[in-house]
């Protein structure tokens, strides 16, 4: 077995792994196993948001499972909390698809309330979610996606990155009329 094989395997057990992991169990009952809503690839709402996002990247070459778009809510700053909001976008129903946020220390994934994990899935839905990051420190990091989809034919995983720019913190803008006239 070559490297890249083992390597691709270990990828492969973690993220199986982590999948079952770091899910906060929702406080109220009538949450619990509620997937986010889906909402039609054909609506004119989702048409609208999916234009403003950006295509999360993937190694794989494999297109034909999943796409993942994203949006930053706002500009990345250290130590403010940054939602960022998520469509997948199914090519195959499915049984279940869930997905699992994975970064670094520098830009700690916050936990979620309710799971993104989803049942039934239809190709050509958007299945909406949004995840939560804070960044500790300034440089370019990468949120994972980790999807994982689970169908009669059996399961398959795709990994996406999503980049986090963090910069300076804009300059003060200063208030107009404070200059001092002599």
């Amino acid at each position: 077995m070559n490297h890249s094989t083992a390597g691709f395997r270990v990828t492969c057990i973690l993220a199986t792994v982590l999948a079952g992991c770091g899910r906060e169990s929702p406080t109220d009952s009538s949450q619990a196993g509620q997937p986010a809503p889906a909402v039609s690839a054909r609506s004119a709402e989702g048409d609208a948001t999916l234009k403003r996002m950006v295509s999360g990247v993937s190694a794989s070459k494999d297109e034909s499972l999943v796409d993942l778009k994203f949006e930053l809510k706002a500009r990345p700053q250290v130590g403010k909390p940054l939602d960022i909001d998520i469509a997948l976008l199914p090519k195959v129903a499915a049984d279940s698809m869930q997905v699992t946020y994975i970064s670094a220390d520098a830009l700690p994934v916050q936990p979620v309330k309710v799971p993104a994990d989803y049942r039934n899935v239809q190709a050509g839905n958007i299945y909406r979610h949004q995840v939560s990051v804070i960044p500790k420190d300034i440089g370019v990091y990468y949120v994972s996606a980790v999807v994982m989809i689970d169908s009669e034919t059996g399961s398959l995983t795709r990994t996406f990155a999503i980049p986090v720019l963090v910069g300076e913190p804009p300059d003060p803008v200063p208030a107009s009329g404070t200059e001092a006239t002599h």
